[in-house]
């Protein structure tokens, strides 16, 4: 009874503090921002695969085309573009794409795939220098921050939330004089530290887990149940450990 009339006390306290509701609103904000981000840019991954398909299956449509009419007795364009010559039907005229489709959960971390190549058109006169140059134009500055999305928020600014929620556990009764009055009820200062740190834990873990979640449920990646605990098992984990 004593550990519960803490945790509502402490409830009380954290809801009457200005300071701190500011603090939950921003870093909801900048969740959800983030959470915005890596969804814009798997939708961005989407519409490039896709296109990059619809290009690879117009050329070998042309290609079926010119073939039939050649057939028929027509000729090719120029000998350099016969497609009956294997340097111009594995060429770029022939090229196929190859892509790498966004995962189940790319919309929570986007990892390397805006520096690394996700589609490329595969001819005879692909190579590993060539692989490299995507021909995608992009702000090095960007590629060098790194996409703002829900990892990069759990990484580096989840953290000061939990210093901001943690760092007047005890000092802040003690410098009010309430400490003494929580203390003469039948509770130890070990039980009052833990069950505050534990509501206060409760609420970082909330925040993460329950934004984590709506990005998987607004994604759909629940498809990959596997991957989903291990996201939400390594937010909590990382949460309690800083």
């Amino acid at each position: 009874m004593a550990l519960r009339t803490v945790l509502r006390n402490e409830w009380r306290l954290l809801a009457a503090d200005p300071a701190l509701r500011i603090v939950l609103a921003v870093f909801a904000v900048l969740f959800l921002y983030a959470l915005a981000n890596g969804m814009a840019w798997e939708r961005f991954q989407e519409r490039t695969v896709e296109a990059a398909r619809t290009g690879s299956a117009e050329r070998v449509s042309a290609l079926e085309q010119e073939l039939t009419d050649i057939a028929n007795g027509g000729q090719p364009s120029s000998p350099f573009r016969d497609p009956r010559a294997p340097n111009a039907l594995g060429g770029a005229r022939g090229a196929h794409a190859a892509v790498l489709e966004p995962g189940p959960l790319a919309a929570l971390a986007v990892g390397q795939s805006d520096l690394l190549p996700y589609y490329y058109d595969v001819s005879i006169y692909t190579n590993e220098s060539t692989f490299q140059q995507n021909g995608e134009v992009e702000n090095p500055l960007n590629l060098l921050v790194g996409r703002f999305d829900l990892a990069f928020v759990t990484v580096y600014l989840l953290p000061l939330l939990v210093l901001a929620l943690s760092f007047n556990v005890l000092s802040e009764e003690r410098e009010q004089g309430t400490l003494a009055l929580t203390l003469s009820q039948p509770v130890s200062a070990r039980d009052v530290v833990g069950a505050k740190l534990a509501f206060r834990a409760l609420l970082v873990v909330g925040l993460a887990a329950g934004v984590s979640l709506l990005g998987i449920l607004a994604t759909g990646g629940f498809g990959s149940a596997g991957r989903v605990v291990l996201w939400c098992a390594t937010v909590v984990l990382y949460a309690l450990f800083t």
